[in-house]
């Protein structure tokens, strides 16, 4: 994995998990 990349996940690694998990539990819930 690139360097950059890791920098990115770890700057953004969480707003993106959590985008990720708040979609999900829309699906769930529609």
């Amino acid at each position: 994995m690139s360097l950059k990349l890791q920098k990115w996940i770890s700057r953004s690694g969480w707003f993106v998990l959590i985008w990720v998990l708040s979609v999900l539990a829309l699906g769930v819930v529609a």
